[in-house]
């Protein structure tokens, strides 16, 4: 039973032993975890250097150019100052000829007044020599009027008329069509009568040639039968007769 216990004290650490590695541990954890974080504050702190230093830079190209442009600022001022101190002279000179303009336009105005009064009597005469001309082109109106309705009705009539035309035309044109039609028909049999009159005359050409053929033939079988008439044996033609009653 003694042999058991024996490993167990051989492998056994004081309490303590165990306390100060587990506080090594903790300490070593802490410090690495806090060198971590200052490894991560140090490399945010430097990007933010870098971003200060990029803005401060942005910064004083943006002052230069802010310089710039207050520089052409100024002398835009300066320009328009000048501006507005020649559009001053000018307006000034632009007062002064107004007034002169304001006396001239008050003895216009005067003059206008005469003149208005002069054209309102005219227009007086005017619209009167305008309702005599109202008048007369009522009575033109009316005749007018009556013009339009008798060029109406033989607006009309001529319609009518071109209708009645138009009929006759397209029945003339039917019959011109209709009489062309039958014009190739006897164009056609005409054709075909000359065709056969020139077969006739043809049948009857060939017709004379054998009446003629015959005639020339029968004189010529003639002509050695004569002086040798007495004797019958002489004469070939005689056998045709002599078959006759065979057939």
């Amino acid at each position: 039973m003694a042999e058991p216990h024996t490993p167990e004290r051989r492998t056994t650490m004081p309490l303590w032993g165990w306390i100060i590695g587990a506080l090594l541990l903790i300490g070593l954890i802490i410090v690495g975890t806090r060198s971590v974080q200052l490894r991560h504050h140090l490399r945010a702190v430097q990007q933010k250097l870098e971003q200060r230093k990029t803005d401060l830079a942005d910064a004083n190209a943006q002052a230069g150019e802010s310089k710039k442009r207050a520089d052409a600022l100024n002398a835009e001022l300066e320009t328009a100052k000048s501006k507005q101190n020649e559009i001053q002279s000018k307006l000034d000179k632009a007062s002064s000829e107004n007034a002169q303009l304001n006396a001239e336009l008050t003895q216009a105005s005067d003059q206008s007044k005469a003149e208005l009064a002069k054209a309102k009597d005219q227009s007086n005469q005017l619209q009167s020599k305008l309702d005599q001309a109202n008048s007369e082109d009522e009575q033109l109106k009316n005749a007018l009027g009556a013009a339009q309705r008798e060029l109406q009705d033989k607006q009309s009539r001529l319609e009518d008329a071109e209708h009645k035309l138009a009929d006759t035309r397209q029945a003339s044109e039917a019959a011109q069509s209709e009489a062309a039609k039958a014009k190739d028909q006897n164009n056609a049999l005409q054709s075909k009568l000359d065709e056969e009159i020139s077969d006739i005359d043809k049948i009857k050409h060939e017709l004379e040639q054998v009446k003629a053929a015959q005639s020339s033939t029968k004189n010529t079988e003639a002509a050695p039968a004569e002086p040798s008439a007495p004797s019958a044996e002489s004469t070939p033609p005689e056998s045709g007769p002599q078959s006759n009653p065979e057939h």
